[in-house]
């Protein structure tokens, strides 16, 4: 999506190139409204609205990681925890798609931590910003460094479960 100046204040000029990108870019775009309005702020709607769906991705993520590592501590096979999640009300996409990888150990990226490793600095500083807690957020931003220090940085987002594995109470 590309988002420039439109000759009205206040408006953005949004272009955006193929099917996906698009369908992406309508949800960003209700999120903010019919007319795209910006308002006082310095950031656009849809840099917000991608700040906030990738800290709801980052904290279900910490989440996932979180409920199949206690599983597993009481013996509980991960794959079948797993599914068992995805019949009930804590189902989600990033179950589905992360809790797999985590679950099977694939760790290989579909994106590296690196990149959630920006995005999730970009939501914290909007946070700064705005003087909004985000708890969560800095839980996540440890785990993310501590993966990062550890060379995992090039892994998938579900590495994140060895790192989660790993903590004492």
């Amino acid at each position: 999506c590309h988002e420039a100046r439109a000759p009205r204040a206040g408006r953005r000029a949004r272009r955006v190139h193929g099917l996906r990108a698009r369908r992406g870019a309508r949800r960003c775009w209700r999120c903010a409204g019919e007319t795209g309005e910006t308002g006082e702020s310095a950031h656009g709607a849809g840099q917000i609205a991608k700040a906030c769906n990738q800290l709801a991705l980052l904290v279900n993520a910490e989440g996932v990681a979180e409920a199949l590592a206690l599983g597993a501590r009481y013996g509980l096979d991960p794959r079948t925890l797993r599914e068992a999640l995805m019949g009930g009300i804590a189902s989600s996409r990033v179950l589905d798609v992360f809790g797999a990888r985590m679950a099977e150990r694939r760790f290989t990226p579909g994106m590296a931590t690196r990149l959630y490793d920006k995005d999730l600095t970009i939501v914290l500083d909007l946070a700064r910003e705005a003087g909004q807690s985000l708890a969560a957020a800095a839980v996540v931003r440890k785990h993310i460094d501590r993966m990062v220090a550890e060379g995992k940085a090039h892994q998938d987002l579900a590495a994140l479960i060895e790192t989660v594995e790993r903590l004492q109470p």
